[in-house]
């Protein structure tokens, strides 16, 4: 009897100790169901419109679907689309949308419903005065109001079909963007295309969000979407949160931050990315930024004093790597008399790292400095949206990225676009290089370090830090910040 306890006792041990093992190695088991993600920020919206803010990307990619995405690292997929086709030299563009997919509410997500998203998408971006893709479009000029008809947008039983007066060979790389991400009607007013639905959406892709708290978003696999696409092996949570005390699993970084501990994994692409300085309130005749001679001689103060700290610094806003770019620097000298300098400023990049801790330090010890952390991103644009006399801010570090080997598209979006970061155009010269049939890369970055109303700072790679239990594999990095659809358990 006490030896067939004594061996009850030693099985018991052995078992528990593998279950502990098999829990432990590779976090699976329950914690292998969920994947938290930390951000820097709060949301403010759930409209594609907003999309250029990367806390929208965060959340709200793997919830609103597009025709087609390019997350996947092998190659472009159709999502809403099954397939595509185009002709008359690119300048026709249709698209066979997928039969039997729905949304969260279980509606059918029709061609119809795509065609409307769209539309709304365009008569917004149109009305707000900005220049894409879609400027291009047979008949657009007829479009000022959300029921008005016009050639180059239509749709029949199948398919959702683009016209454009000019060829469109990069248009499956622009439609993928999530601005253009398909919503359901009763997301926004269908007479003049406003967003009604705040932080909430009705999704259209594999996820959806299940829970919205003060510090956290929660998403949960959508079972109504009817259509497989990413790994097999998929979490079923994925719990988004801007808390500092958030135990994150992955969250966006980049090769400029420091790892914060053995237990994270970095990946990223290329140095596609861009860290700048925008002079925001160039046109205000009472900030230091409406003088030019001062706008250049603080830039160059900045990046010698970076340089000195041993970080690589760079001149040229577009990076080394851009097709076409000239590998040079710009001369840097400064003797800018600091007791008189007095400026606002907002740093929006990752400030918990030491790069930017050191930026920030800048401005602290060098110049009489009012730091305005509580201002959000959207303030400073929404000033660009408004006649505003007085700016919320002098100065703001913010980054964003080009596609080194087809840098056009992203140019003339950061220039023509009334979304995006809106390089400024203080000389008219910018509205003329991109209006050309090819754009001159050399001549963009030579005017931008001219005009000294964007800082270029440094290059870095976007990328993500992760815990080994999760496999990126499929993921492609280049495209930032994530899309969970692409994101699998080992």
């Amino acid at each position: 009897m006490k030896l067939s306890l004594k061996l009850l006792f030693i099985s018991l041990a052995v078992a528990l100790f593998f279950l502990f093992l098999f829990c432990v190695n590779g976090n699976v088991g329950f914690q292998s169901k969920n994947l938290n993600y930390w951000v820097n920020s709060p949301p403010y919206s759930a409209d594609p419109m907003d999309y250029d803010f990367s806390i929208h990307h965060s959340i709200y990619r793997s919830v609103l679907g597009s025709l087609v995405t390019n997350y996947n690292k092998s190659e472009i997929k159709g999502v809403i689309a099954e397939s595509w086709d185009n002709d008359q030299n690119n300048k026709v563009w249709k698209f066979k949308i997928r039969k039997n997919l729905y949304f969260s509410n279980g509606d059918e997500i029709t061609p119809a419903i795509v065609y409307k998203s769209l539309k709304r998408a365009f008569y917004l971006q149109t009305k707000n005065g900005s220049k894409d893709f879609y400027s291009d479009l047979e008949g657009i000029s007829k479009l000022k109001n959300m029921n008005d008809l016009y050639d180059g947008l239509s749709y029949n039983d199948d398919e959702v079909i683009f016209k454009f007066t000019s060829p469109k060979p990069q248009f499956l790389e622009q439609i993928s963007f999530g601005l253009y991400s398909i919503v359901h009607p009763d997301n926004y007013s269908e007479k003049d295309g406003q967003w009604n639905s705040s932080l909430d959406a009705i999704s259209s892709y594999t996820y959806r969000i299940k829970k919205i708290e003060d510090n956290s978003i929660k998403l949960e696999l959508n079972p109504t979407f009817g259509y497989s696409i990413g790994p097999k092996k998929k979490f079923e949570t994925i719990v988004i949160s801007w808390s500092k005390a958030f135990d994150a699993d992955i969250y966006r970084g980049t090769s400029l931050d420091k790892n914060p501990s053995n237990d994270y994994e970095f990946t990223g692409g290329v140095k596609s990315g861009i860290a700048f300085i925008r002079c925001h309130s160039w046109k205000d005749p009472q900030s230091v930024c409406s003088d030019l001679d001062v706008r250049r001689k603080l830039r160059n103060k900045l990046l010698l004093y970076l340089k000195e700290k041993g970080y690589d610094v760079s001149t040229s806003f577009l990076p080394k790597g851009v097709k076409g770019l000239e590998n040079k620097e710009f001369d840097l000298e400064s003797n800018l008399d600091n007791s008189n300098v007095s400026l606002s400023f907002r740093n929006f990049t990752n400030k918990n790292f030491e790069f930017w801790q050191d930026l920030n330090l800048f401005f602290k010890d060098k110049f009489n400095t009012v730091f305005k952390n509580d201002l959000h991103l959207k303030d400073v644009f929404n000033d660009l949206n408004t006649d505003v006399k007085k700016f919320s801010v002098d100065l703001a570090s913010i980054v964003t990225g080009v596609l080194i080997d087809q840098p056009e598209e992203d140019i003339k979006f950061m220039i023509q676009s009334n979304s995006g970061i809106r390089i400024p155009d203080e000389t008219g010269n910018f509205k003329k290089l991109v209006s050309k049939e090819t754009i001159d890369v050399n001549k963009i970055n030579n005017e931008i370090w001219d005009q000294a109303i964007i800082w270029p700072v440094t290059h870095f790679s976007n990328g993500l830090y992760y815990k080994s239990f999760i496999d990126i594999s499929q993921l492609n990095l280049v495209q930032t910040p994530i899309d969970f659809t692409w994101v699998g358990k080992k």
